[in-house]
């Protein structure tokens, strides 16, 4: 269970594993040394619950008393990650609000007595990251400015909300009393940060010990609690509607913490709130329940800079593929694609090491590569790249690296024939194609076919025939091959606006994105007219990737579309396969499972759907844990019973960065999916993953944006102690492979 896969049943409480107990622990089991252990990159993430139950009455003791009830349940999951230490002391952390549900209660008399009813609360925190500084007396204060949309009330909150750790740093036996102060414990439920503490006694006494197997020294506590709170607020208008009133809560509560990993490990209280005074100057007396309760777990977040060794060729010979022999790829070595603007190359990673073990291939400027994906043998590497776009209606088509010759075979669109890079159609005879595109203008002022107005290219497939659109709709090739069945390509813009002034496409961008496609077959030399080509909107220029092996084909997809691809390999088939209606535009990864049985798709944000090779729907996978904002690239677990999948959640972090890197899971035998998501790095993206060959590491491409630059770095996040690392310091990775497509 100490896999990636235990994501898809225990969302954010991970799986850790312990440390060695030594010797001097179990010697020492009547005293224990209660210290968290924390450095820089640490982790601390908590799953909290609150039930707060109250009942107030105004004007107690009098005839005309009245008795409100209310409450609320809160549950959340808050992580804490520190940046900055100086010696033993944390100065600066970020707190992270993940999923936060709210259910509100009041009891209301409709008419038919007393009701309890039941609202779905908000709470602005949820996503959202604030950066703060702490003080030597612990306090916080917010070090980045948080987006507008949270309040002052709740950035007070976030600076004295934290997750409680009962420990002070001494050694301590059974029986022993400790004393805590309010900054160890946060703002309890019910209260706000603008409450101020009159009195207070908080008492942790220990329990008991004992060893719990490989896990180490667990630590009970006892805790005794006492607090006076005041509350104001003022009625600048009216002082005599003010709100000030005294609140003393008594509670009691166990903790557990685990002195052998400097761990907390739970926590719980309950008790009782009493409070007297005036509401909005009404004479009040309320009594309420808390009950809360902390179950921990503890990961890292290493943003390290290692030294990743030679980059390899720093720049591209322009038309020429540069692949250099290597030799099958080790269980521990992936595939890393770079792109930094100048140079494409594709690089052997040892993940051990953090060094390149060897450059495979290098592209010139202006290519890219995409998708990786390694052969089960790991002897061949298929990607997704622009390298023949010259040639191709395609942006981008799937290309095979033999590891162990350097050579670079053509597995896309179906005239490839895996015989190096497939070469343009060359005839002795060549004509003029030329014709006129006409398109349907759905103006609101009077619908009309017109020739005008559009902006955009035709290509011919398999040649380097390409032009522009005129101004007057017509178009002229020269140099197109006679003899062939040839399929031309046209695709561009129509017009932002109507004659009227209103937008075109203004609720749906994609409706300008307009073109067609034709067949043609000149048989001699001169001028072939097409006559006219009617175009329409929502066509955009296609590109076939993210590649996945099945034995000794390679599969892929039209990207933006449901269309599914294979071509045999090394020996050249060709197959086009239907996955039905119900698969939607294909927008995110793509994976066949290693046993050849399911292709899954995960067409949009939340759904997976998982197909058999012959195109019928297995199953739908929903991902109830969270929301993903998209997802990018899938791949399977080695025992075909998880499909992983990059994605990107909504979180915010500070005033304008959003959207924090994920990974999805989807598990095939209950249908459930859950996933991880890494709020610490708000403002990055999650864009191509790998998994090792046990699926314990996923190796993933996470981009961030420096003023105008996306530098993409390779990070890898192992599942059995959920420590989050990266891996380069090389600013251009874009793509990674390895197991699992």
């Amino acid at each position: 269970m100490g896999r990636l896969v235990v994501l898809s049943v225990a969302v954010l409480v991970i799986w850790s594993v312990g440390n060695t107990q030594s010797p001097q622990v179990v010697m020492a089991q009547e005293s224990a040394l209660l210290a968290e252990k924390l450095e820089v990159g640490t982790l601390r993430r908590t799953r909290e619950t609150t039930e707060f139950q109250s009942t107030v009455i105004y004007s107690p003791g009098k005839d005309w008393a009245t008795e409100n009830r209310f409450g609320f349940t809160i549950h959340r999951d808050v992580e804490e990650w520190i940046t900055g230490m100086e010696g033993s002391r944390v100065t600066q952390l970020w707190r992270s609000y993940a999923a936060i549900a709210r259910k509100d209660m009041q009891v209301l008399d409709l008419g038919k007595g007393p009701e309890e009813m039941i609202t779905d609360g908000q709470d602005w925190k949820a996503g959202t990251t604030f950066v703060l500084a702490v003080s030597a007396d612990g306090s916080r204060t917010l070090s980045v400015k948080p987006s507008a949309l949270i309040d002052a009330d709740n950035q007070a909150a976030a600076c004295g909300e934290r997750q409680p750790v009962i420990a002070h740093g001494k050694s301590v036996g059974v029986g022993d009393s400790f004393k805590l102060l309010p900054a160890q414990i946060g703002i309890l439920g019910g209260y706000s940060a603008s409450d101020e503490i009159r009195s207070h006694d908080i008492t942790a006494t220990v329990s008991g010990m004992n060893m719990a197997g490989d896990e180490g020294l667990m630590v009970k506590l006892k805790l005794a609690i006492q607090f006076t709170h005041f509350t104001e607020q003022i009625n600048e208008f009216d002082d005599a509607s003010s709100t000030r009133y005294t609140t003393e809560s008594t509670l009691s509560g166990e903790a557990v913490f685990n002195a052998t990993e400097g761990r907390m490990v739970s926590l719980g209280w309950s008790g009782t709130l009493k409070a007297r005074g005036k509401l909005s100057g009404s004479e009040i007396e309320a009594n309420a329940t808390l009950n809360e309760s902390f179950t921990y777990s503890y990961g890292k977040v290493l943003d390290s800079k290692p030294d990743n060794g030679s980059a390899g060729p720093e720049k591209g010979e322009t038309g020429k593929v540069q692949g250099e022999k290597f030799r099958a790829l080790e269980e521990h070595e992936i595939v890393i694609g770079r792109n930094n603007g100048k140079v494409t190359r594709l690089q052997a990673f040892d993940t051990k090491s953090k060094k390149i073990v060897k450059n495979l291939l290098t592209l010139w400027e202006g290519t890219n590569v995409s998708q990786i994906a390694v052969s089960p043998d790991r002897k061949r590497v298929a990607f997704s790249s622009n390298l023949n776009s010259g040639i191709s209606v395609f942006e981008r088509d799937v290309f095979v690296l033999e590891l162990e010759t350097g050579v670079v075979n053509q597995t896309s669109p179906s005239w490839a024939d895996n015989n190096g890079i497939a070469q343009p159609i060359k005839t002795e005879t060549t004509c003029t194609l030329k014709g006129r595109i006409v398109w349907h203008d759905d103006d609101p002022d009077g619908p009309r076919d017109r020739n005008d107005g559009f902006t955009g290219t035709i290509l011919v497939d398999r040649t380097v025939c390409r032009g522009v659109i005129n101004a007057d709709g017509t178009f002229s090739l020269s140099g197109v091959p006679v003899g062939h069945s040839l399929y031309v390509d046209i695709q561009g813009n129509l017009p932002l606006l109507y004659r009227s002034g209103s937008t075109r496409g203004r609720n749906d961008v994609a409706k300008r994105w307009a073109g067609a496609g034709t067949v043609i077959m000149p048989t001699e030399g001169g001028v072939y007219d097409a006559g006219d080509i009617r175009i329409s909107g929502y066509r955009v220029r296609r590109a076939l990737g993210r590649p996945t092996w099945r034995g000794s084909e390679v599969w892929y997809v039209y990207d933006g579309w449901n269309g599914v691809l294979s071509a045999g390999y090394p020996e050249y088939t060709f197959t086009e396969h239907k996955f039905g209606d119900a698969l939607d535009m294909l927008n995110g990864g793509f994976a066949g499972s290693p046993n050849g049985k399911m292709f899954a798709f995960t067409a949009n944000s939340r759904h997976v759907s998982v197909w058999a090779p012959d195109g019928k729907l297995i199953k739908t996978i929903v991902n109830a844990a969270f929301d993903p904002a998209y997802n990018s690239e899938g791949a399977w677990t080695s025992d075909n019973a998880h499909y992983c999948y990059s994605c990107g959640t909504n979180a915010t972090l500070g005033e304008s960065v959003y959207g924090a890197p994920g990974i999805g899971v989807a598990t095939m035998e209950s249908g459930q999916a859950g996933g991880r998501r890494w709020m610490q790095l708000a403002g990055q993206s999650c864009q191509s993953m790998a998994l090792d060959a046990q699926a314990y590491v996923a190796y993933c491409v996470i981009f961030r944006l420096d003023g105008n630059v996306t530098h993409g770095e390779l990070w890898a996040w192992d599942s059995r102690t959920d420590t989050m690392q990266r891996l380069t310091s090389l600013g251009d990775v874009v793509a990674v492979g390895s197991y699992g497509r």
